[in-house]
């Protein structure tokens, strides 16, 4: 063999084959696009997809941590917990990948062993399953782990993120699994020693361990601890424990050296009233529809769904729980540093939207067509609608957001639709971004 012909064939015996992979069809494509459902039994998993199939054991991701945001005597919420970890990502020296039996294997036999030493812990947290968006899947508690079917580990822990409390311990010093590592009791009162810490390879410290990026420490609503470095902005807060309003009064805090990455709520000292929000936002859409040379109809759409996108947040309901100022009302951006989760009870201002969206003028005189897709874009614009949404009750508008997002998708495929939904909330998000800047 000589030339081109001996190079392809040395090549070939020197690189793995390549792992076969299924079709990408259609249908898996429109499956993965439910992304506002929790489950759906015909959305598999990305990874063949990615990796192909292979023969190695099935893997997952650990990361302990001293802070999950899991309340005591409470089940950890969905939604809580994703904008948690959204903030507090797992840094690369945190991870440790291996085999789900192995990991299976050690993390029960630490259960186990805390269970056999006290049983009153049977409901103590353990470890909390993200998918690879790091989306939380499911909660474990100490009896629940043990109670965990092999049979079934490898379909609910493969490819996943497991974040594993610090009082379960199963890490060596060596940083391998370990069935006879302990946790420390002392961590979950917050007084770990740095000696632990550093054994366990956790980022949130006892008195937080500044990285580069994070810093994931307990603190009291409103008072900046002193040890967080100068320059460096909280990110995010959740509330540990709440008082009789539901006011936080113990948190805790992600801190971050690039203030960018942090949530504009905990950054904005000033409100901004709903219209001008939307005049902002209105504003901003027209900007963006002239530089991407939107025709007139498409760009008449994207207007109308900028004007109307946040209209829900009118509710008394919604100004209350976001704390908006008395004088003013309505306010579309509020300086409150918290919400009242109860008093707003699961309503959703872009649902609330729906209805005087409906019966606008301006969005009634735009071909049927794209009074769909503005009516989407609005219920949209916050992740939901694809293709339910939180309801109160009223289920058939929230019947109609279904059948209105799997007419659009067959009218523009997923990535399409995707597209106009990205153009009403990079709209809506440049607009925010200067009132936090105090730009506009």
């Amino acid at each position: 063999l000589k030339g081109d012909t001996a190079c392809a064939v040395l090549m070939a015996s020197a690189s793995t084959p390549s792992p076969l992979r299924p079709a990408l069809t259609h249908a898996v494509v429109d499956a993965w696009s439910l992304t506002s459902l929790d489950e759906h039994t015909g959305r598999p998993e990305i990874g063949p997809w990615l990796r192909g199939w292979v023969e190695d054991d099935p893997q997952t991701t650990l990361v302990w941590r001293r802070f999950l945001p899991w309340r005591r005597g409470e089940r950890p919420r969905k939604a809580e917990a994703d904008s948690f970890f959204e903030h507090a990502t797992p840094e690369r020296e945190e991870l440790l990948e291996a085999p789900v039996w192995r990991v299976l294997e050690v993390l029960r036999a630490r259960a186990k062993s805390l269970l056999a030493a006290d049983q009153r812990r049977e409901s103590e947290p353990a470890v909390l399953v993200l998918t690879s968006s790091l989306a939380l899947e499911e909660a474990l508690t100490l009896a629940q782990l043990i109670d965990f079917k092999v049979d079934a580990a490898v379909r609910r822990l493969a490819d996943r993120t497991l974040v594993v409390a610090a009082t379960l311990g199963g890490l060596s010093a060596d940083g391998l699994l370990d069935k006879d590592a302990a946790g420390d009791a002392k961590m979950a009162k917050g007084d770990a020693t740095e000696e632990t810490l550093e054994t366990l390879v956790t980022l949130d410290g006892a008195a937080g361990m500044a990285k580069e990026r994070l810093l994931i420490l307990r603190q009291t609503p409103g008072v900046r601890p002193g040890s967080v470095p100068d320059g460096w902005t909280l990110a995010h807060a959740w509330s540990m424990r709440r008082g009789e309003e539901g006011e936080p009064v113990e948190e805790i805090g992600i801190w971050t050296s690039d203030a960018g990455r942090a949530e504009s709520a905990l950054t904005r000292s000033t409100a901004q009233s709903l219209a001008e929000h939307t005049a902002a936002v209105v504003g901003c859409a027209e900007a963006l529809a002239t530089r991407i040379g939107l025709d007139t109809p498409h760009r008449d759409m994207l207007v109308t769904a900028a004007r109307l996108h946040d209209v829900g947040k009118a509710s008394r309901i919604w100004q209350d729980a976001f704390g908006a100022p008395l004088g003013g009302r309505p306010y579309g951006k509020t300086a409150a540093k918290w919400i009242n989760q109860a008093l707003l009870d699961g309503y959703r201002h872009e649902f609330g939207s729906l209805s005087e969206a409906a019966a606008d003028p301006g969005l009634r005189a735009l071909p049927p067509d794209l009074q769909d897709l503005a009516l989407h874009l609005i219920v949209a614009h916050h992740g939901g609608g694809r293709p339910l949404i939180r309801h109160g009750g009223e289920v058939d508008r929230a019947g109609e957001v279904a059948l209105r997002f799997a007419r659009l998708q067959r009218r523009w495929g997923p990535w399409g639709l995707a597209w106009w939904e990205a153009l009403l909330r990079a709209a809506d998000a440049e607009a925010s971004r200067r009132h936090d800047e105090g730009a506009g």
